[in-house]
């Protein structure tokens, strides 16, 4: 029987109307289980977006070196190396943000340090991807318009304000304000309620 489980049946055991009177162990359990997946899940969600970021990044400056050599000018590759800069920068953002709050992170804390670990931890998601479009939606758009204007650079002036240029710009405005207003979706739809549930079980752990 899973934690969650033996809390449903502790609900269902008491008489009407009903009181919350549950083992300490059992409610240990189940808040160590979904800190425990917590965790994980952030933890590889950071794991494969960091892989992804730094494959990408040596992926787009190993072509800008290649075509460099062929002949291409540099400044026409500036752009692309440019937004491998980019996102190194995000990934190696990301990775100290996930060790130093994963260094603090004990699922072995007793009841009410572990709650308040757990809030901790669940209140500084809401905030990192509430603002996610500063620190990765953002600059990452910046890097592919900065590339399409380094190759328009190349063909004269006129071609900063050529068609395929300004349809780039309206692209990259429209899936930069999609991405940041989905993720804050998300973060609203999944996060906050987590959230509230963590602070009305510790004001009723500290009410103790």
């Amino acid at each position: 029987m899973t934690p969650d489980d033996e809390l449903k049946s502790a609900w269902k055991a008491q008489p009407l109307p009903r009181q919350i009177t549950i083992s300490a162990d059992v409610l240990l359990q189940h808040i160590r289980g979904n800190k425990a997946r917590f965790t994980s899940e952030i933890l590889w969600s950071a794991v494969f977006m960091i892989i992804g970021l730094v494959v990408f990044a040596f992926g787009v400056i190993g072509f800008s070196i290649y075509m460099v050599r062929q002949g291409y000018p540099w400044e026409a590759m500036s752009g692309l190396v440019l937004l491998g800069m980019i996102s190194l920068v995000i990934a190696a953002y990301t990775t100290l943000d996930r060790f130093r709050h994963w260094r603090r992170v004990s699922l072995s804390a007793p009841v009410l340090a572990c709650t308040e670990e757990s809030l901790a931890l669940m209140r500084h998601e809401i905030q990192l991807w509430g603002n996610v479009l500063w620190w990765l939606l953002l600059p990452l758009a910046m890097g592919v318009e900065a590339a399409v204007l380094a190759l328009a650079w190349t063909k004269g002036v006129h071609w900063l304000v050529s068609p395929l240029a300004l349809r780039t710009l309206g692209i990259m405005v429209i899936l930069t304000l999609g991405g940041s207003w989905f993720i804050r979706w998300y973060v609203h739809t999944y996060y906050e309620p987590r959230r509230q549930e963590l602070e009305a079980l510790l004001r009723e752990l500290k009410s103790q």
